[in-house]
């Protein structure tokens, strides 16, 4: 049998959420309950004193951990709005009136970063508050 190609491998679905103090990520919506996504390392590094440690204050280390942990928790989001701004360039490139058809292109495009950095924002609201971010509705 052969192997699946890691192009056609799909992240486990969203959404996902920012575990206790940035230390991992979650998938809320996992059959089972929550289940881990992964774990966010690197507090020794952050915080150390040895060769190439930062050696930070923990409160900033903390910071840090979270800003990591929001942006993979955004991951399921960011992708579907890429995936979403892909589609539309494969439509918008082969149309035959290249003027509207790149304006509208362009107006996609905000649409897609602007999902994106409604996500990041999404998940960070979510760590505070301690709740699942809510799933990006279809277009």
């Amino acid at each position: 049998m052969k192997p699946e190609s890691a192009t056609a491998a799909r992240p486990m679905p969203g959404p996902w959420k920012v575990g206790y103090r940035g230390t991992a990520v979650f998938a809320t919506g996992a059959k089972g309950g929550d289940q881990k996504v992964c774990d966010i390392r690197g507090w020794g590094y952050l915080t150390g004193n040895g060769a190439g440690a930062l050696g930070l204050p923990a409160a900033e280390a903390v910071e840090i951990q979270l800003a990591n942990a929001r942006l993979i928790a955004a991951a399921p989001l960011m992708l579907q709005a890429l995936e979403a701004f892909d589609a539309d360039l494969s439509r918008t490139w082969r149309s035959p009136d290249s003027i509207e058809a790149r304006d509208g292109m362009c107006k996609n495009r905000r649409a897609a970063w602007a999902a994106a950095r409604v996500a990041i924002e999404a998940t960070r609201i979510a760590a505070v508050i301690g709740e699942p971010v809510p799933a990006q509705s279809e277009a």
